[in-house]
């Protein structure tokens, strides 16, 4: 009887058992599966998180004083990294000058900047970077295809690195630090135009760095052409790596203040004579300092430069000016 009856609560326990565990794995499937559903869907939302984040920051975010583009090199664990940009201009223009009188003018649409970043990171610390720039569409009429920058960089430690070649000065906000979302504006300032005369780049040597709240460039580059400067300013005189006259070198420093949380403050300085063997020194000098805030998404940018150049009446009569 107790053999029976054990047998009996063991066929019993066994049909019962069976509908329940079967029942129990159905459940844990079902809930298996919804937990899967889950999972992708929170990682398909992190990533598009992170995709985000990524996207905003290297939208808008520079490395060493670049721009968020000519920075990608920075951001490339080894090898080839392709950047750039494009800018279009339209300009309508007013029927009448404010004298009443016809303008004459037409407006314009120009294709005036498609930028090609090239960059090469042999390893964390030597990296080639390059921006090459075709402006106006062609090399006909007021285009030109042109090397704005051209370096080897050797980041010996992140208060000290050493570049060398087609170095673009650092002064100003716009010159280094050109492209379109990032100045204020649909054109670059006349300032950073004429005074500081962007894009403004020469072939040289320099070292850079950050440390405790402070960036610093100082560089030696090949000195202004005087030749080319006009009543206009020091813009004809830059050499742009071409063929450069090198009699005569200059040396530009700059240095930065960023310790506050949306907050740069800082200046830079050049030196140096122009004259090129021309008989005469023409020393040149630019100086500028500038702030800038930012905060809940409003900016305040200030900047104050002046230039002056020696020598002026060899100069004017080199030129043939009175």
């Amino acid at each position: 009887m107790r053999l029976s009856l054990a047998l009996g609560l063991g066929a019993l326990a066994i049909g019962v058992a069976t509908p329940s565990v079967a029942g129990a794995q159905e459940t844990d499937s079902a809930r298996i599966a919804r937990l899967e559903r889950q999972i992708d869907a929170i990682t398909r939302e992190l990533e598009d998180l992170k995709l985000g984040r990524d996207i905003v920051a290297q939208a808008d975010t520079g490395v060493l004083g670049f721009g968020p583009a000519a920075s990608k090199i920075y951001r490339t664990n080894r090898g080839v990294s392709l950047g750039g940009y494009g800018e279009f201009l339209y300009e309508r223009f007013a029927d009448e000058r404010e004298d009443g009188t016809p303008s004459g003018a037409t407006d314009r649409l120009d294709a005036l900047r498609a930028i090609l970043y090239v960059g090469y990171k042999f390893t964390d610390r030597l990296l080639f970077n390059s921006e090459i720039e075709v402006e106006h569409a062609a090399t006909g009429e007021e285009g030109s295809v042109s090397l704005e920058f051209a370096f080897l960089e050797y980041r010996i430690a992140p208060p000290l690195g050493v570049r060398a070649g087609l170095l673009l000065a650092p002064m100003g906000f716009v010159n280094e630090l050109h492209e379109p979302p990032t100045f204020l504006g649909a054109t670059r300032p006349e300032t950073e135009r004429q005074i500081i005369p962007s894009t403004w780049r020469e072939n040289g040597v320099g070292v850079f760095g950050e440390t405790g709240g402070f960036a610093y460039k100082l560089y030696l580059l090949n000195g202004f052409d005087a030749a080319g400067f006009s009543a206009q300013g020091l813009r004809g005189g830059r050499q742009k790596g071409s063929e450069a006259l090198a009699e005569h070198l200059a040396g530009v420093a700059r240095l930065d203040y960023g310790g506050v949380l949306g907050l740069i403050v800082g200046g830079s300085v050049y030196l140096g004579r122009s004259g090129q063997n021309a008989g005469f020194g023409a020393r040149t000098l630019v100086a500028e300092g500038h702030v800038e805030y930012r905060a809940r998404g409003w900016s305040l940018r200030g900047l104050a430069t002046v230039a002056t150049v020696d020598d002026v009446d060899q100069l004017n009569n080199a030129a043939g000016l009175t």
